[in-house]
């Protein structure tokens, strides 16, 4: 009898932050994470949709960022939504998230296909002050990409930096 090779922990986490994308209720595209403590322990998840009691877009059959031609990673204004990275940092206690791991992936909602599922401004941001340490996602492709969240705070320096008027 053959066996199969036993899936990496990227591979296990990940899959079930697609899983738990599942449930989101955006017609664009449907993200699901998990969060793992830096002991490996899965201390909390979520997925992109409506704030409870804010009627969701799939229940009304319309996403405002299609009707305004909005791109993707734009135009937050116009999303509903509270995105995965938010919910899971909601739901998760704050001494687990430090040192921990954000498993994220994201899925277009018509194809099911694989979308690029990087965190926006304000989810790194999150993620920073939650001390976050590691961000792994799938890739478009269904590759594992890997990013250290430190990086991103060294970035919004330089960019604040650049695009300061005074």
């Amino acid at each position: 009898m053959k066996s199969e090779k036993r899936i990496s922990k990227d591979e296990y986490y990940l899959n079930i932050a697609e899983s738990i994308g599942k449930r989101s209720t955006c017609l664009r595209r449907k993200f699901g994470a998990v969060l793992v403590s830096s002991k490996n322990v899965m201390v909390g998840s979520g997925y992109n949709g409506s704030a409870r009691g804010v009627v969701n877009c799939d229940k009304m059959g319309v996403c405002l960022k299609d009707i305004k031609s909005a791109e993707q990673y734009s135009n937050y204004d116009w999303c509903l939504a509270v995105h995965a990275e938010e919910n899971t940092i909601i739901n998760s206690n704050r001494d687990d998230r430090i040192g921990a791991t954000l498993y994220i992936v994201g899925v277009h909602g018509q194809t099911g296909e694989y979308t690029f599922s990087w965190p926006c401004k304000r989810c790194k941001r999150i993620l920073i002050n939650a001390l976050v340490e590691t961000v792994v996602t799938r890739n478009d492709k269904g590759g594992i990409e890997k990013y250290a969240v430190a990086k991103w705070a060294k970035e919004d320096t330089a960019w604040r930096i650049q695009n300061s008027t005074d």
